[in-house]
């Protein structure tokens, strides 16, 4: 071979070197820099999960005489199911910000996910009957339903058409009553699978928006969520509600994505829709997202504008209007029922309110909750503790949360996605509509809204890295770290529904009192006796019957204490309690009340008690039902001075 090409030949070989030299180095750099995301996830997952169990063994209930003696396994389950699901969490939350794909490991790791949620709630599961009169409402309601065809206020002394409360899940709770009665053990059951049916729903919605590894971590993260675990077990529309919203927004996305009108989605969507708004009357804000939602992917306007007959061709337009006829009419049928009914509706309730007042007064109550909603592990565990403060004010961490989650939800309605236009008109018929003045209840309100909660707030931070972070791998992975706290700060709230569910007896003592008196009512009492209580509906499920009203309502104490503190001396003071106390006994005589029963476990006792023992003659004590000291409860009856 000739030397000359030879030495030609050797430059061009050690060029080729050069290059795959550093393209290899390229190559190492860019894996490196790929490789540090994950690296930055995973130290922070190991970091959230040791900060968590740090505050798993710190949690008091744990310490509980009845789990430390008889129930130690159900702590040992407990953390099976939080590492089984942290580990899982690590691993979606990997492949994601890898940018892997579906295989049949992560198939196998979903069923798996699913199964630890379900156990988890399993054994959070509460047998208690809530001391809360909604839960008893509803299943009033459902009685009514099928025994009067209609709903009715059953437990009043003189009974009333109710249309302006929720029939949803009434109407859901129809077969429970005609198999097994008041029975509330099967409806909170029903409350469960319900539960089970949002858990697939939120998978299925997220996998249509964002893939299916990203929503089994949204899926993961909401199903494990302290408000949502306490509710799973509650006769409550909270999870119901959130159940149809979840299931309405999946219909309406396969009804928009398909290249014809399909009928069958769209029955399907609508009454899902109508059947959150019968859930809960802030559904109606969801009609109008869906709404608005089909107005803007259809060429409706530009149609209009051209002045042709295109629309009527656009199967997008045809969409629109079908859905949107469907909804008004539906709307409109069930409002005009109502009237009907009664003379009164939910718009007729509305139309009376001062909806700028509301308005301002919600903002500020929301604005105290929101993202302590978000991060529940400490505000879910109310009533822990009477000595702790579980709401804390809001602080800069709290700001910073507010402001990121609601840069998601612009993110959300920049790309045009249902559940943006959900949350925004949903949230704007409770900001219009909750009369509630207390936060801890606008807080409960809020529950509706939580896999969205957590979604924007996943999408405001990858939104805002991303605004410096081109590529987003760095942005996706400071999302999923932010979610990692999430996710263990929701565990300590978690545990605090389990032990709560563990424990020796169901209930505190002076609750139980009131139930056993309401069982005691049912063979002692006359059927037909009107007796006052502070839980009338409770008392109505439990006593098998017997009709009453509310002797102190919250709101009433409320305003009497707001108009105490406002007073300037004690002369007016004592006129302002004198005055009341006087209201009460005109309210025992207009309700020709027979039977009073007097809790512990309110502010009955102080309120009432005053009342009573000023009026000997008027009030004679028959029962005491219950340890005095821990909690009884009085039943006094009623000498009717009016006869």
């Amino acid at each position: 071979m000739d030397k000359r090409n030879i030495k030609k030949q050797a430059p061009v070989k050690s060029a080729v070197a050069s290059k795959q030299t550093h393209a290899s180095a390229a190559m190492l750099k860019t894996e490196n820099k790929n490789s540090m995301p994950v690296i930055l996830f995973f130290v922070m997952l190991a970091i959230s999960y040791f900060v968590f169990i740090n505050n798993f063994y710190n949690i008091k209930e744990l310490t509980n005489p009845y789990i430390q003696s008889r129930a130690q396994g159900i702590i040992s389950l407990q953390l099976l199911i939080y590492t089984v699901i942290y580990g899982l969490f690590g691993y979606f939350a990997f492949r994601f910000i890898s940018g892997k794909s579906d295989t049949k490991v992560t198939t196998i790791l979903t069923i798996v996910g699913f199964a630890a949620i379900l156990i988890l709630h399993y054994i959070a599961f509460n047998k208690a009957f809530e001391d809360v009169d909604d839960n008893a409402s509803y299943m009033i309601a459902a009685k009514s339903l099928v025994d009067k065809h209609a709903p009715y206020y059953l437990y009043m002394p003189i009974m009333k058409p109710d249309t302006e409360g929720a029939i949803g899940l009434p109407l859901m709770l129809i077969p429970f009553y005609l198999i097994w009665g008041m029975n509330y053990v099967p409806m909170e059951i029903m409350i469960y699978f319900t539960l089970v049916g949002a858990v697939i729903m939120s998978f299925l919605v997220f996998r249509k928006m964002e893939g299916s590894i990203f929503a089994v971590i949204i899926t993961l993260l909401f199903a494990t969520h302290p408000y949502i675990v306490s509710f799973s077990s509650i006769i409550m529309t909270e999870i119901p509600f959130i159940f149809w919203s979840l299931l309405a927004i999946f219909l309406c996305l396969k009804f928009e994505e398909t290249p014809k009108v399909n009928y069958v989605l769209l029955v399907a969507a609508v009454l899902s829709i109508i059947m959150t708004y019968l859930t809960r009357a802030i559904g109606a804000g969801f009609v109008a997202a869906v709404i608005l939602y089909f107005l803007i992917k259809s060429n409706f306007w530009k149609d209009i504008k051209t002045k042709k007959m295109a629309a009527l061709k656009d199967i997008a337009v045809l969409k629109f209007l079908l859905i949107s006829g469907l909804l008004i009419g539906g709307m409109l049928i069930y409002q005009l029922w109502a009237r009907s009914f009664s003379g009164s509706s939910q718009a007729d309730v509305l139309s009376k309110m001062s909806i700028s007042a509301q308005l301002s007064k919600n903002l500020g109550l929301v604005w105290d909750v929101f993202s302590q909603n978000i991060f529940c592990g400490k505000l879910a565990r109310y009533g822990a503790d009477s000595k702790q403060v579980y709401l804390e004010p809001v602080s800069i961490l709290w700001v910073i949360i507010f402001f990121i989650t609601m840069a998601g939800l612009v993110i959300s309605i920049f790309k045009k996605q249902l559940v943006g236009f959900y949350f925004i008109l949903v949230m704007l018929v409770l900001l219009i509509g909750n009369s509630a003045p207390q936060q801890l209840t606008v807080s409960r309100y809020l529950i509706v809204f939580t896999p969205f909660m957590i979604y924007f707030l996943y999408l405001g931070v990858m939104g805002l890295i991303a605004l410096v972070d081109k590529k987003k791998q760095i942005a996706r992975a400071l999302g999923i770290v932010v979610l990692c706290f999430l996710l263990g700060n929701s565990f300590v709230g978690d545990a605090f529904d389990v032990q709560r569910s563990t424990q020796e007896t169901l209930y505190a003592p002076p609750y139980k009192a009131f139930l056993d008196c309401a069982v005691w009512a049912k063979t002692n009492l006359p059927k037909d006796a009107i007796v006052a209580s502070r839980k009338e509906r409770i008392f109505y499920i439990f006593s098998d019957g017997m009709r009453g009203y509310k002797h102190v309502p919250s709101n009433e104490i409320s305003r009497l204490q707001e108009k105490i503190d406002k007073a300037t001396s004690d002369e007016e003071k004592n006129k302002l309690f004198t005055d009341w106390q006087q209201s009460k006994l005109d309210q025992i005589q207009q309700n020709n009340t027979a039977y009073i029963i007097v809790d512990t476990f309110s502010a009955t006792q102080q309120l009432m008690g005053p009342i009573l023992e000023k009026n000997p003659d008027k009030f004679k004590l028959i029962k005491t039902i219950g340890d005095e000291q821990t909690g009884a409860c009085y039943v006094f009856q009623v000498v009717k001075w009016w006869k």
